[in-house]
């Protein structure tokens, strides 16, 4: 599905760039490579991931590849208003690996580790994306590695949206409770998720705020895309003004619109 992008007053130059993109024809742009469920093309110096249909997954600066272009990856890293300090990253859900260049490139001393559960992406984003080669990259589901991981990280990007299907992982409790063991005392994570209707919202929403302490809202504006920032601790964003105007200038964002844009939650009974 594509993202309904008109009259949205955030980061109006990513989304110029994004709705550029969509208006093309296959014409306009360079098709470098085409699989089953996956095409790469590129515009200029754009170069971008579909999966599964037209659903634009990452993009791809050639002149600053750092750079973030979809607004659904600059809004996820809004996470790092919660701390100056993030040390280790997890990102479930790599695809065409848009947040390992920004680290790479912005936060050098990072140490983040991939999870990917499609090999055919995985060979994508080291061809076509500026990975390097030796990136390590856990291939397998994100489920699979928190179910099993014993290590821990300061920021966890969930994104496993893939084409128009959401896994059924981000409905289950046990899901959840694994990511929010896999979090430092003071971490946070931040999930994409693109409901279907108000009630699918719900349902999950539910798990995921049994299992985390606090929880808040980000409807992405022009977006069907709804992120949920959870932490064991409240997660404030404007707390520490000079840290969030900080981070809203890095990532190109007004930091009056943007502080506008959170809805903490209240918390719910948790199990035992």
């Amino acid at each position: 599905m594509r993202p309904v992008l008109a009259n949205n007053p955030v980061n109006s130059s990513a989304m110029s760039i994004i709705d550029t993109l969509y208006d093309l024809d296959d014409n306009d742009s360079d098709l470098l490579c085409a699989m089953a469920n996956a095409e790469v093309r590129q515009y200029r110096n754009y170069r971008w991931l579909s999966l599964e249909g037209s659903l634009i997954q990452s993009v791809l600066d050639l002149d600053q590849p750092q750079r973030l272009i979809n607004p659904v990856n600059i809004y996820m890293l809004l996470a790092l208003t919660h701390t100056g300090n993030v040390n280790n990253v997890l990102n479930l859900g790599m695809g065409g690996a848009v947040f390992e260049r920004f680290f790479s490139g912005v936060y050098p001393r990072a140490q983040v580790h991939s999870v990917e559960n499609d090999e055919a992406v995985v060979h994508l984003a080291r061809e076509y994306f500026a990975v390097d080669p030796t990136w390590p990259v856990y291939l397998q589901s994100a489920e699979r590695f928190v179910s099993a991981s014993d290590a821990y990280y300061d920021l966890i990007l969930c994104d496993i949206f893939s084409g128009e299907t959401q896994p059924q992982c981000l409905y289950a409790d046990d899901f959840h409770a694994n990511c929010r063991q896999r979090l430092t005392p003071t971490g946070i994570m931040v999930f994409n998720l693109v409901p279907e209707h108000e009630q699918d919202l719900l349902h999950l929403l539910l798990p995921l705020r049994r299992a985390f302490e606090f929880t808040t809202l980000l409807e992405i504006p022009g977006h069907q895309n709804v992120l949920v920032f959870a932490s064991p601790v409240i997660f404030d964003p404007i707390t520490d003004r000079v840290r969030f105007e900080s981070i809203t200038d890095l990532l190109d964002l007004p930091a009056t619109a943007t502080a506008d844009l959170f809805r903490p939650l209240p918390p719910v009974e948790r199990p035992a």
